[in-house]
């Protein structure tokens, strides 16, 4: 009997250092993950296209600022939904908006996260992501029953 299962969710990781890219790729491959990896701005929107389901996105790209990258994503009706994890080698500080936030990033890690909260906020930001694609068919489904 042939495998049923879905293929492995595609992950765009868009980060400027190469070191940390191919770690953060790593460790999303041996979360059986598919991985596609960038590492500046431009690459990022151009890979974007091709509908990952996350975008896992460093503060500091080779081309450009994270934000303005994510701004870029969230203003494109193509890429909109996909939900955005930025990254920072930068703790926030408590006094300012939280980060991530200003360009309508979905969630926002340091890199000195824990081990076990980048998969596990990876994970809930795909649940979030097929619950979102599941109500939309529903309601499709819905309106044209009607």
């Amino acid at each position: 009997m042939p495998d049923q299962s879905p293929p492995p969710s595609l992950v765009l990781v868009a980060v400027g250092d190469e070191a940390k890219r191919q770690a953060i790729a790593r460790a999303l491959r041996e979360a059986e993950y598919a991985v596609t990896e960038a590492g500046t701005g431009t690459d990022a929107v151009r890979l974007s296209a091709a509908g990952p389901a996350l975008v896992v996105l460093d503060a500091g790209l080779l081309d450009a600022d994270g934000a303005d990258v994510c701004r870029r994503l969230k203003a494109d009706p193509a890429t909109a939904s996909i939900p955005v994890l930025q990254i920072s080698a930068s703790h926030a500080d408590p006094g300012r908006q939280a980060p991530g936030t200003e360009c309508e990033a979905d969630a926002y890690l340091t890199h000195a996260a824990e081990p076990a909260v980048f998969p596990a906020t990876v994970r809930a930001l795909l649940r979030m992501r097929r619950a979102e694609e599941d109500a939309q068919a529903a309601a499709r489904a819905w309106q044209t029953t009607f």
